[in-house]
């Protein structure tokens, strides 16, 4: 129904790739740790081990992509009316994240076309539901332009693949809720899947810019349609994208992947605090331990020198 117009949702981010970064730093580091081996009189095991091991975790660390940003999403203070246009101060205590939407065309796998948008997406949560607002610059209105937000459900950092879920308004006024499956094409929507609509919402233009305003549940219990389970002092991946008719072979436009973090709510007069256990990554692990071996190797080095 609403995706008529555009193409299957389930590419949108499929073919979304980080960025690889190289840090310098650690490659003139392991120079000087085989630089210390070599020039070393006798062989010594320890740092042999030690350098493998500096290895593995510098690798490991200078070709990590880059982690998704963290929102923090405010707890509502102001009511919104949902209508399609950001009304007074309705948004003003929500989170807002400055975004650029890259369009990508409908080749295989998509291309960067070189267009882009600015936008801002507002998000707060009144402890049971999420408000949503994006602000997009939209030089004419169109109908069939949409908005979307993944949600990565099943937890394999796609955000946009089988057993996540999205969230939406096609223009005018057409609030969608769909699952994604993993058959073609990719998607259905939650009431064929025995779900349940879960959004409100609404679209406008004026002045060059396009407002979506929608809300959903946190936890709306329906796993049928692969809706979330939020919980205040959660948090969940979400992908966000928008799509205008106005740019001609395009198959979507990219705002980015953020963690959104869902503040504490009070219950008895007192706030639940999110689960703040620290889990030690094993690329850190390594590290530490590359330390602590080389620095031993090194001082039994020194304490054999004649």
């Amino acid at each position: 129904m609403h995706h008529s117009g555009h193409s299957n949702p389930k590419g949108r981010s499929k073919f979304l790739i980080n960025k690889i970064f190289v840090q310098p730093k650690l490659i003139y580091m392991r120079y000087y740790l085989i630089h210390f081996l070599i020039n070393m009189k006798s062989s010594k095991p320890v740092l042999i081990i030690a350098l493998m091991t500096f290895f593995v975790a510098s690798h490991g660390i200078a070709f990590a992509p880059p982690a998704d940003p963290d929102i923090v999403v405010p707890r509502l203070q102001i009511p919104v009316s949902l209508d399609g246009a950001i009304v007074g101060n309705e948004w003003s205590d929500a989170m807002s994240q400055s975004a650029t939407f890259d369009f990508y065309s409908d080749a295989e796998p998509p291309v960067y076309m070189g267009i882009s948008r600015s936008g801002t997406i507002y998000l707060k949560h009144d402890c049971v539901n999420l408000w949503i607002c994006i602000e997009i610059e939209d030089p004419t209105e169109d109908t069939g332009s949409w908005v979307a937000v993944f949600y990565d459900v099943s937890g394999d950092g796609t955000a946009g693949s089988a057993g996540d879920d999205e969230k939406g308004v096609l223009h005018p006024d057409d609030p969608y809720d769909n699952a994604m499956i993993p058959t073609p094409p990719g998607y259905d929507e939650d009431t064929n899947l025995g779900g349940v609509k879960n959004i409100q919402g609404a679209s406008g233009w004026a002045d060059e810019t396009m407002v979506y305003e929608f809300m959903h549940p946190l936890n709306s219990g329906d796993s049928d349609g692969n809706d979330p389970a939020l919980q205040p002092g959660g948090s969940i991946l979400a992908s966000f994208m928008i799509g205008d008719p106005d740019v001609e072979r395009s198959r979507y436009a990219s705002g980015g992947r953020y963690d959104l973090i869902i503040t504490p709510c009070p219950v008895g007069g007192t706030i639940i605090q999110p689960n703040k256990t620290v889990i030690l990554t094993p690329i850190l692990a390594v590290i530490i331990i590359s330390i602590v071996v080389v620095s031993r190797g090194f001082i039994t080095y020194r304490n054999r020198l004649p």
